[in-house]
């Protein structure tokens, strides 16, 4: 991708290149990616920055700017890294991937010259082989090794026995998360794992099962529909009083969800979702007193 980006700026001119920088600025990215997007600058970019302009960035925003041709040839190589990188691979996705990898070979050297046919270009046509016989690229992937790396050294406190040290910090910790899993605890039992494991709580949040709501509330009145939804679900709600707490951030399986109001102003947007059928909703705000049907429904 590095050498694809380069090859990329000598074609463009200036003011497309502004353009892509524009564009990339412009990026709201969900809160679990650690990318934060920036203008394209190869020789400080790091190696996640290259991953997810192949992945997820580089296709919308290079889709007007760069020639069809070279475009679709791009267009090939995202396609099947994209494939080869999912947690599940059929042998269609296979063989699509495969077959995607070749015409991208092939067409890079017209494209491109000889002269910029490099090893790793060749490597790329064996990557489906690689994923039949050992599974998902991911699964051997330097950047798991790396991320170790960085947790390991956060274990480390003294400047004596530093191996002993971790490895006793380390199997703490395993510990911890599989008596909590495994065995039934107390809320006090969960904030001091969580001080243990440095996992830091929002000051304000409440706990519903395996979800978390978190940041500040309002109340808002339910109609007649929704009403009939949440006696549904059980929520313990008057014929009365049809006031419910409103969050605008739910915490599920370490994944944060965020309405689209709270996500307009920020570098992130978690707004977006996509259900079991596939389809994909936002979730919706209301900035009126009633809560809004449609927003429920998805969270």
């Amino acid at each position: 991708m590095k050498d694809l980006l380069g090859l990329f700026e000598s074609i463009l001119n200036a003011a497309h290149k502004n353009i892509l920088n524009e564009r990339l600025l412009k990026i709201k990215r969900p809160q679990r990616m650690s990318w934060k997007p920036r203008i394209v600058d190869r020789t400080h970019w790091k190696a996640k920055e290259f991953r997810a302009f192949l992945l997820y960035f580089g296709l919308p925003c290079l889709e007007d700017l760069l020639p069809p041709n070279l475009f679709f040839n791009f267009k090939l190589f995202s396609r099947a890294c994209f494939i080869l990188l999912s947690d599940h691979i059929s042998k269609r996705e296979l063989e699509e991937a495969r077959a995607n990898l070749l015409t991208f070979a092939q067409g890079f050297e017209k494209l491109y010259g000889l002269n910029n046919v490099t090893y790793n270009l060749h490597v790329s046509t064996h990557y489906a082989d690689l994923v039949q016989r050992m599974g998902p690229l991911w699964t051997y992937s330097n950047f798991i090794f790396e991320s170790g790396n960085g947790h390991l050294l956060k274990l480390i406190r003294g400047t004596r026995s530093v191996v002993h040290e971790v490895a006793v910090k380390f199997c703490t910790l395993q510990s911890v998360q599989k008596i909590i899993a495994l065995n039934p605890v107390s809320e006090g039992t969960l904030n001091f794992c969580s001080d243990v494991l440095g996992v830091q709580d929002s000051e304000k949040f409440t706990r519903f099962g395996d979800a978390v709501v978190t940041g500040a509330y309002s109340f808002v009145n339910v109609d007649d529909t929704e009403y009939e939804l949440l006696q549904r679900s059980d929520v313990p709600l008057s014929a009365a009083n049809r006031k419910v707490k409103y969050f605008h951030r739910v915490i599920r399986k370490g994944v944060v969800f965020c309405s689209r109001l709270y996500s307009e102003n920020k570098v992130f947007d978690n707004s977006c979702v996509m259900l079991e059928n596939n389809t994909v909703r936002m979730l919706l705000s209301t900035n009126s007193s009633s809560l809004s049907l449609t927003s429920y429904c998805v969270l």
